[in-house]
């Protein structure tokens, strides 16, 4: 399952007739994932658990849009990449400054190598600028929510599923809901080796913000 569960957008559920509250969580986790997995027909549920929600920087939504960005971003890598790239030039620019005096050729290829170094050592700076910027948009978000105030409720789901290869796997998601179980307000992976799920939005957001994880 590759499908990012990241809800941006509040989807209303109706319901024609009475039901109890857990019956109503499996009716809308069934729905969320019909929608969003790769093989819906290969899909089956194997238990739901409703408990109450409350508000967290972990799942207010335009925290989680914030991180989402920032996950995206892919920073680390980018500058990994950059940081090599940089180290080439640096290194090609210091074998042709020794020969530079020699031939003509030798100063291009300097200059042409510096060229490159100066490009890349802008890109890095760069990325660093836009790395902070989209931490301090998840801190502002975070310092703005109220926590611990009752919100609706969380669904548990847990389900079997085939992935892109046909293989069969059983995934967990969070699932968060209104009140009156008619919103969805979130919906998130918790499989820890998943790119986008909670856990990992967790640590982005444990950074951004500065809190220390044990």
């Amino acid at each position: 399952m590759k499908q990012i569960f990241l809800i941006l957008s509040i989807i209303p559920f109706l319901f024609g007739c009475v039901q109890t509250r857990e019956q109503r969580g499996a009716k809308i986790a069934k729905s969320e994932m019909m929608k969003r997995l790769y093989d819906a027909d290969s899909y089956e549920p194997i238990e739901t658990q409703i408990d109450s929600a409350y508000t967290s920087i972990y799942t207010d939504l335009d925290v989680i849009r914030a991180t989402h960005d920032l996950i995206e971003l892919n920073a680390d890598e980018q500058k990994e990449r950059l940081q090599r790239q940089y180290n080439s030039a640096k290194s090609s620019a210091a074998i042709w400054s020794d020969s530079r005096g020699w031939s003509s050729y030798a100063r291009e290829k300097y200059r042409q190598a510096k060229e490159e170094m100066d490009d890349y050592a802008n890109q890095l700076k760069e990325l660093d600028k836009e790395v902070k910027a989209k931490m301090n948009d998840i801190r502002d978000h975070a310092n703005a929510v109220l926590e611990h105030q009752f919100c609706g409720w969380n669904i548990y789901h847990r389900f079997r599923c085939a992935n892109r290869l046909g293989m069969q796997q059983i995934s967990d998601v969070l699932i968060i809901v209104d009140e009156n179980m008619e919103y969805v307000n979130g919906c998130f992976i918790l499989d820890d080796d998943d790119d986008y799920s909670l856990e990992k939005f967790k640590k982005v957001i444990d950074k951004a913000i500065g809190k220390s994880r044990k």
